[in-house]
């Protein structure tokens, strides 16, 4: 997405275009702002008690069950329409002993989701990165169009 908003904003650069740049900055502070929404965010909660499993997302909704109906797909832990984002090494979301806990109870042995799928789940659940991410997007393509006209 981001790479998108750069390109869009690099192109409308390279043809002189003011509005179609003006356009990707926008784009880029979308993004941005998804970003800053997503940490100013509860991030949820995460339960485990030996096979089972509780998620909590920023909404307050939650989803809870068996270890083995959770999925993992990169920093997301998914059940239904319930996504948690984890976070990533340089940036954890939970403490870094939740990632073993979780390993312990099974949930990486499940088959990751197709990454639409996470999309799809963050988008329903309005999460402030995917809506970010979304309005980045939508705002790099008027960039591009404005850019090619």
């Amino acid at each position: 997405m981001l790479t998108l908003a750069a390109l869009a904003l690099a192109l409308a650069g390279a043809l002189g275009g003011q509005l179609a740049a003006t356009l990707a900055s926008l784009a880029l502070a979308a993004f941005a702002a998804g970003i800053a929404g997503s940490c100013a965010a509860s991030a949820g909660h995460v339960g485990v008690a030996g096979r089972r499993v509780l998620i909590t997302d920023h909404r307050g909704v939650y989803q809870g069950g068996a270890a083995n109906t959770f999925c993992r797909r990169g920093p997301f832990l998914l059940r239904g329409d319930v996504a948690v984002n984890l976070g990533s090494a340089r940036l954890p979301g939970f403490p870094r002993a939740l990632e073993s806990a979780l390993a312990r109870a099974g949930v990486d042995t499940a088959d990751p989701p197709e990454p639409t799928t996470v999309a799809a789940v963050l988008l329903r659940g309005r999460h402030p990165l995917a809506l970010g991410a979304a309005g980045a997007f939508l705002i790099a393509l008027l960039a591009l169009a404005a850019a090619l006209s």
